[in-house]
């Protein structure tokens, strides 16, 4: 089994790094990879870029170069709900692209029922809150109050990030199943920016120590076996 972790960001891809012990990964494209197995499972980590261009663009050329099973889209976002404080990861199985006006549906949606119940399980033996549901995405950096009234407004999402949509859709396109795991780092609001680079780093390892784990107890499976 092959796995393709996403990271936009580089303390997200240090913090990925670190945790799940990836090495150098000799490629011949143009983006920062690293890889390692982990209980029989293929690990390789991608260091994306933020934001639309960059997933559409280096998640479809690690795609062709790396073949992967099953994509894990991760890294940070704000929460658009009071009550999922920084710290908490979301599950999204679906993301809705602000701009384009579009959900897109992971198809792991329809088999949640095999896979959800055991991560929850885990989260509670690690302490870990987790919430299933949306994440939202555009191009833009959330930090107003007025700006996650409409977003929240527009769809009952639970957080906002700039490129779980876009990995939905790439995967979509080359039939690989894909999933989301985001942790809060802020609330979108005027203190985002603050909190962000305030929380970046302890809770990214916080998220990458729980996906290693989810890893060495053979998860995964769960996501491509019929």
């Amino acid at each position: 089994m092959k796995i393709l972790l996403t990271c936009p960001i580089p303390p997200e891809f240090k913090q990925c790094c670190n945790q799940l012990l990836l090495k150098e990964y000799k490629t011949k494209i143009n983006v920062k990879i690293k890889a390692n197995i982990i209980n029989n499972i293929d690990i390789l980590a991608v260091q994306t870029g933020p934001g639309k261009k960059n997933i559409l663009k280096n998640l479809k050329s690690s795609i062709d170069e790396y073949k992967p099973d099953l994509i894990i889209d991760t890294g940070s976002c704000g929460s658009l709900n009071d009550e999922i404080k920084i710290g908490s990861i979301i599950i999204a199985y679906e993301s809705y692209q602000y701009m384009e006006k579009l959900l897109v549906s992971s198809c792991l949606k329809e088999k949640k029922d095999k896979w959800l119940d055991s991560i929850l399980k885990i989260s509670e033996l690690e302490k870990l809150k987790i919430k299933p549901g949306i994440q939202i995405c555009g191009p833009f950096v959330l930090k107003s109050e007025e700006k996650k009234k409409e977003i929240k407004n527009i769809i009952n999402a639970e957080a906002f990030n700039w490129e779980t949509a876009y990995v939905y859709e790439i995967s979509a396109n080359n039939k690989i199943p894909a999933i989301s795991f985001r942790i809060v780092t802020d609330f979108g609001d005027k203190k985002a920016l603050k909190d962000f680079f305030k929380n970046i780093k302890e809770q990214s390892t916080k998220l990458y120590k729980f996906i290693k784990i989810l890893i060495e107890k053979n998860v995964f499976n769960n996501f491509i076996e019929d």
